[in-house]
């Protein structure tokens, strides 16, 4: 009969605590289900999305593979479909991609005011260090291209990440050599030569090239 009265008690007390916190653990219950659905949904959203700029990417890919002397209609889809990536996937590596892509070929066609653009829009939408350390020296490049030499230095002032100390000290020894700089110039270019990676021994007698024209106006500087 004990047993029987424990039980009841217990089931008394069930019904006691259902009804003082029942409502809220029901709550609790649809939230983590919501929440569990929400995340599948976000997930499966996302991958979506990533299918969706990669494919676009890929048909950018394939017309820019073609080569650099791209006919009108070419150059319009690559445009668009450019310009398509960024708006729809902005926060993707592929809408940086897109943007470098449509760069090159703005300079192509000697747009360097919308080369500029399309660079400073991939520097704004990313957060990798590499990847701004290679649009620095782009945008760089193309401020010279266009005399603004000091925008040029300032870009490359100090490189980011050590493996590209070489490659900015070339863009600022080309811009110092642009403002008719030569002592300044050699030592930008012996700087780059001094930190150049191993992989890049390619770029050696380039630089040394670079370098070397201004060995004279260094010595005069160093006699003075």
């Amino acid at each position: 009969m004990s047993a029987h009265l424990t039980e009841e008690e217990q089931i008394e007390a069930f019904k006691r605590w259902w009804k003082d916190n029942g409502t809220n653990t029901l709550a609790v219950i649809v939230i983590a289900i919501a929440g569990y659905f929400g995340w599948q949904g976000w997930q499966a959203n996302k991958q979506a999305q990533k299918e969706g700029a990669s494919a676009m990417y890929q048909q950018l890919s394939d017309i820019a593979a073609t080569g650099q002397d791209l006919s009108e209609s070419q150059l319009v889809e690559v445009a668009t479909l450019g310009e398509q990536i960024k708006e729809q996937y902005k926060s993707s590596q592929y809408a940086i991609n897109a943007a470098l892509v449509l760069a090159k070929y703005a300079v192509a066609e000697n747009n360097l005011d919308e080369a500029k653009k399309q660079l400073q829009w991939a520097d704004r939408h990313t957060e990798d260090p590499a990847t701004k350390a290679v649009i620095s020296q782009r945008i760089a490049r193309l401020a010279i291209a266009q005399g603004q030499l000091d925008e040029a230095l300032d870009l490359v002032s100090s490189a980011p990440l050590e493996e590209f100390t070489s490659a900015f000290a070339e863009v600022k020894g080309d811009a110092l050599a642009a403002k008719g700089e030569s002592s300044k110039a050699y030592d930008a270019y012996q700087e780059a030569l001094a930190s150049l990676p191993s992989e890049q021994g390619n770029r050696r007698q380039f630089l040394e090239m670079k370098r070397d024209q201004y060995a004279t106006e260094k010595s005069l500087v160093e006699a003075k």
